[in-house]
């Protein structure tokens, strides 16, 4: 499962969460690993929605007293990153929207269909158990894949209407060889931003975040320039 995001603060000085040496982006900036409701080490809710998942990381800011902050986000993520950055505009400074998109129809005919037969039969056993090793409620796995199938087959993800509200500057994030997203919708919502650059990573898929080495100078250069 996806990774819903994590959250970036400008102020290096600062302890970085659940590292124990610093490497790669933690470099340049502390690093705020996020285990949304039901996902990671996180306890389970009764149900899952992007809304839901946004309102969260609005309250973990708050409740870290976190000043200005840069969300990276990763498929969920970024669709989570782009609803808190109109939830909050005061309050992001950047945000990177990996592989994301605005509805489950704006994916490739066959990653809708995914979507459409996900169930805990067909998922890798590895997911499963990962999920039951950190989840301090382990026996949810069916009830998490099931919510998370809920979420996924919403209709509308994000509203295409907010896209040219959204204050913070966006890096448009996606791999020319994504499997789930076509690049015309990386263009289009690029096109959609007030403020977006458009980032189209060679020989990649949909794990935007895979190859450290190409990805870190991209986000480094982006969160540290004006």
């Amino acid at each position: 499962m996806p990774i819903p995001c994590c959250v970036t603060s400008r102020e290096r000085q600062d302890v970085n969460f659940h590292q124990k040496k610093r490497s790669g982006l933690s470099k340049h900036v502390k690093l705020i690993a996020v285990d949304s409701p039901s996902h990671g080490r996180s306890p389970s809710i009764d149900s899952l929605s992007y809304q839901i998942l946004a309102e969260y990381v609005v309250e973990l800011i708050s409740e870290l007293r976190l000043g200005e902050v840069n969300i990276l986000g990763y498929s969920d993520g970024a669709i989570v990153g782009m609803l808190v950055a109109h939830m909050i505009p005061e309050k992001i400074n950047k945000l990177v929207f990996g592989a994301g998109a605005l509805n489950p129809k704006a994916s490739k005919p066959e990653g809708l269909e995914m979507l459409r037969s996900i169930s805990p039969d067909v998922l890798p056993e590895d997911f499963a158990i990962s999920y039951r090793n950190k989840s301090p409620n382990p026996d949810h796995w069916e009830e998490f894949v099931y919510n998370s199938k809920e979420m996924w087959l919403q209709e509308v993800w994000i509203s295409k209407e907010i896209l040219p509200n959204i204050k913070c500057k966006v890096l448009v994030l996606f791999g020319d060889r994504d499997q789930f997203i076509p690049l015309s919708h990386a263009i289009e919502i690029h096109a959609a931003l007030a403020d977006s650059e458009l980032c189209i990573l060679p020989n990649s898929d949909h794990n935007v975040y895979s190859n450290p080495k190409l990805i870190n100078p991209i986000l480094v250069n982006f969160l540290s320039k004006n």
